[in-house]
């Protein structure tokens, strides 16, 4: 049976923050292979059942991968974190319209995240849509963040480098969890040595 809040999914705009500058990794690491495919289309299949889906980019190259995703994608020059936090949220008003119930924030290096664990993400926020869900793992949390719509205008307007934990921080008390099924969905790729570790290592179910 189709779930009732299938529906409501469509008021969820996700954004998949691909903007780092791959300092540590040594180059672009989005578009380094993990098991044979391009880290960068790991996000994009964690998130296909959202129909309102934008990324956000510095890189010519994830850009192409995103136009043969039919994802929409903002190509930028700006240079801090906030910068790419305003400029897709300004997008997803821009291409979804003023009825957007939240604002998912997805980073672009997380390979392992289960769309199932995403999903429920989602439906929490639905049940409680005045909240700020987060993922989390036997108390330690990591993204994504999924912000109330209310947050527009702080989304596009936080501090010089500072990204969401700047409004988690400042609101702890709408700050609710779900919980992850594994720790390596928590996992984000940061350097070229935790792509050798992860190699062929893990599979996604």
């Amino acid at each position: 049976m189709k779930n009732f809040f299938d529906d409501d999914l469509k008021s969820i705009a996700c954004i998949i923050l691909a903007s780092g500058s791959g300092r540590r990794f040594g180059g672009n690491k989005l578009t380094a292979k993990l098991c044979g495919r391009p880290l960068f289309s790991y996000i994009i299949e964690a998130a296909a059942f959202l129909p309102c889906r934008v990324a956000t980019t510095r890189s010519a190259e994830v850009a192409e991968l995103c136009r043969r995703a039919s994802l929409p994608c903002v190509l930028h020059a700006e240079p801090e974190l906030n910068d790419s936090i305003a400029l897709g949220t300004r997008a997803a008003l821009k291409y979804f319209g003023p009825n957007i119930s939240g604002f998912l924030f997805c980073q672009a290096d997380q390979p392992f995240l289960h769309s199932e664990t995403l999903l429920r993400l989602c439906r929490e926020f639905l049940e409680k849509p005045s909240c700020i869900h987060r993922l989390s793992y036997q108390g330690e949390a990591a993204s994504p963040v999924l912000f109330p719509a209310a947050f527009a205008q702080k989304l596009q307007s936080l501090p010089k480098g500072e990204g969401g934990s700047f409004l988690l921080k400042k609101y702890p008390e709408l700050l609710r969890y779900t919980e992850a099924r594994e720790m390596i969905e928590l996992v984000d790729i940061d350097t070229a040595a935790d792509l050798a570790r992860y190699q062929n290592k893990f599979k996604k179910s």
